[in-house]
């Protein structure tokens, strides 16, 4: 009578365990961020990225700081901003059609970790911390580092309409050259 009363209690703790052990293993505690959420923070975010341009001259060369931003909303869009030295951003034009240089103002996930942005450029995203992510080429080559921007954004209310009225009317896609 003993050793069936511990071989059931045995038999209930195998069962109990392997109940906390699927309990454990199938539950998220903390739930992780998808990446549409975390690079448009549920809704619309603006980020920076320190660009570099390689420029030789007759006499020297140097690396071209600049910076560029880019924002992201959860609806796949992302825009893209020239950040000029009064801090305010001017848009880019680019539009829901890619234009003649194949780019447009769409983002797209590939897998999990993958991005194609404005139509055109493939790249994984490494996320460091909560405010800074690497752009990755396929190569796995980094190119890009972005740093997520507080409001106000300072966008151009000026260039914003610009953009618009060349949507609207089809312009952004013509090749002009000057």
């Amino acid at each position: 009578m003993k050793s069936s009363m511990i071989q059931s209690l045995n038999i209930m703790n195998k069962i109990l365990y392997l109940g906390l052990f699927l309990l454990l293993t199938n539950c998220d505690f903390i739930k992780k961020p998808t990446l549409v959420e975390y690079l448009s923070n549920d809704s619309i975010q603006m980020w920076d990225i320190t660009m570099y341009n390689y420029i030789e001259l007759r006499d020297t060369s140097y690396f071209h700081k600049f910076l560029r931003s880019i924002s992201f909303d959860k609806n796949f869009q992302c825009e893209q901003y020239a950040r000029i030295i009064c801090c305010e951003r001017i848009i880019d034009v680019l539009g829901p059609k890619p234009n003649h240089f194949g780019l447009c103002n769409k983002w797209e996930l590939l897998n999990d970790s993958t991005v194609k942005l404005n139509c055109k450029d493939v790249l994984v995203v490494k996320i460091i911390n909560r405010d800074t992510v690497h752009l990755i080429d396929t190569l796995g080559i980094k190119q890009h580092e972005m740093y997520r921007v507080s409001p106000p954004w300072n966008v151009d209310k000026e260039s914003v309409l610009i953009k618009n009225k060349k949507i609207e009317n089809g312009e952004y896609l013509e090749n002009i050259s000057y």
